[in-house]
């Protein structure tokens, strides 16, 4: 995704998140090249690359991610020294479209 991602952007198509959830084959994407194990391999920049991966998601998340205010609580962790923490638990949990069930996805569309 992140390859078609690269040859797209910037090209004739103004739309690029439909072509793109078609390709993760959900209704969400990202295109951060940041993952879990990637933020965790620079401590000392993990709370603005963290910013960085939550703005690679497509609107739709978006929109869920600004409800609830994850710029916020990422700056909190991050005072409280308990930000690696957190996302070293989240780089354990396998969250691959095969493994999560889907069938509560649809709902992450802008209502």
């Amino acid at each position: 995704m992140l390859q078609k991602y690269e040859a797209l952007k910037g090209g004739q198509v103004r739309n690029l998140e439909p072509v793109l959830n078609r390709i993760t084959g959900v209704p969400f994407h990202n295109t951060s090249k940041f993952n879990f194990e990637k933020l965790k391999g620079d401590p000392n920049h993990l709370a603005a690359n963290l910013k960085a991966y939550i703005r690679g998601f497509s609107a739709n998340a978006q929109d869920i991610i600004e409800r609830f205010e994850f710029d916020k609580h990422v700056a909190k962790l991050d005072e409280s020294n308990l930000l690696f923490q957190v996302v070293s638990r989240f780089a354990e949990v396998d969250l691959h479209p095969e493994v999560v069930p889907t069938t509560s996805w649809g709902r992450c569309s802008r209502s």
